[in-house]
């Protein structure tokens, strides 16, 4: 199990490391800040991040199947359909890491957004 996420993984290239190492961490902290907080202004960066979370995988996935198009139209005509299913699925992996990242920030944005207004009805 552990060996074919690490192969899925590995297949974004460059973009996992973007996304775990930049996007990810910084969704965490923001995620931790408005659990604590519950504040207007942490829910406003929170949403910031998760947007250029998801922003950031649509980017990626974008050229990423722009180089599939690439790569099929030099293969043998036979070669085009396997090629392409192969492609475009391997280039859809950034934007489907983005939106594990994006969903992995709801749960402390909804639980800082009950706080937030548990606390004003106080």
């Amino acid at each position: 199990m552990m060996v074919q996420l690490m192969k899925w993984l590995e297949s974004c290239g460059i973009a996992t490391h973007i996304l775990l190492l930049g996007s990810g961490p910084l969704v965490v902290l923001l995620g931790i800040i408005h659990i604590i907080l519950a504040s207007r202004k942490s829910f406003i960066l929170l949403c910031l991040a998760l947007a250029l979370t998801l922003g950031a995988g649509l980017f990626m996935t974008s050229i990423f199947r722009s180089r599939v198009a690439d790569a099929v139209s030099m293969a043998r005509p036979e070669q085009h359909l396997g090629l392409a299913v192969a492609g475009y699925s391997e280039a859809n992996r950034p934007l489907q890491l983005a939106f594990v990242i994006v969903l992995a920030g709801l749960l402390p944005y909804s639980v800082g957004e009950i706080r937030r207004r548990h606390r004003s009805a106080s």
